[in-house]
């Protein structure tokens, strides 16, 4: 669970390179695995509470989403559920937002 966080992108925040970085090899270096599945949500609950989340544009216009609840649950069929509401600002204007919904990926055959 994760409750009363603040999360702040800007500009400032945003990652910087120098010029004479070195860069990462783009091809897939791993060796390749046959049960390799990629990615996935294997996490039966993730809660997140009271939570803001604010995004500063370059300038300097911010997007603030606060009163962030997000719950999700998934059981081993990987069949889940969600739930997220939230209250966006912006330039004095708020819109709320409530929505929930469920997920049954347990017919997806993994290969």
């Amino acid at each position: 669970m994760l409750k009363g966080a603040v999360i702040q992108l800007t500009p400032q925040t945003e990652a910087v390179r120098s010029e004479d970085a070195p860069v990462a090899p783009r091809d897939n270096t791993l060796p390749d695995l046959s049960d390799d599945r990629g990615w996935s949500f294997d996490i039966s609950s993730l809660k997140v509470a009271d939570s803001v989340l604010v995004f500063q544009h370059e300038d300097d216009e911010q997007v603030t989403i606060r009163n962030i609840r997000l719950q999700m649950e998934q059981d081993p069929q990987h069949r889940g559920s969600f739930e997220f509401s939230g209250r966006v600002n912006r330039d004095q204007r708020d819109l709320t937002i409530s929505l929930n919904g469920t997920v049954d990926a347990s017919d997806i055959r993994m290969i």
